[in-house]
This record gives C-alpha cells, structure tokens and sequence, in this order.
C-alpha cells in the first residue's frame, strides 16, 4: 500500500489550477503531484454518478495491489471498482469513518 494524494472537494473549480477531466465518472481532478503537499483538488459535474459522500467528503488516496481483495478490509463500498483509463482502476470505500479511494494500477 502506498499513500498517493489527499483529496479535497470543493464547490467549483479553483482559478489557477488546472484540471484532468475524469470522464465516466464525470469528475475534474488537478494533479497531486503538481502540489507540494500531494493535495488533489476535485470537482464533480451536478450529473456525476458519485455518491454524495464522494463529492463532498476529503479521501485519502492509496495504491493497492487489487481492489477486490483490498475492499475485504473497509467496512463498505462507497463506489465500486471502476476503469477510468487503460491503466487505473479506482473506487471508494470507507473504513473507521474515513473515506478512502483505492486506486489499482492496471498492466
């Protein structure tokens, strides 16, 4: 497991920044590693498939080997497994109240 970003929702998007648009889950994200405190600032579209606790909860980013088998240890899935490009694999889930997006590299 490896930590990769905080993830910090806001209301629209930040001026000076610049956004990554996530289509199928109809979210803009800015690039953590452009932020000297690995901060990821996001934005979801109104019609954004995202449960609610998604847009509006801080999540903190890890790397895991697999997402099936990392997600035995939350309590539940907030977002299931989805493909958001050809190589990552991301969903949300909550453990201790704590909402976590669990991000797969895929080969």
């Amino acid at each position: 497991m490896k930590l990769l970003h905080l993830g910090i929702p806001t209301e629209n998007k930040i001026e000076k920044k610049t956004y990554s648009y996530v289509e199928k889950i109809k979210l803009y994200v800015t690039n953590p590693d452009e932020h000297e405190f690995k901060l990821q600032f996001v934005w979801a579209e109104p019609d954004s498939p995202l449960p609610e606790i998604v847009k509006k909860e801080k999540h903190l980013a890890i790397q895991v080997d697999s997402i099936e088998e990392a997600i035995k240890q939350f309590d539940y899935v907030a977002y299931p497994p989805v493909s958001i490009n050809k190589k990552l694999k991301i969903c949300f889930a909550v453990k201790d109240r704590v909402l976590f997006e669990l991000a797969e590299v895929l080969n």
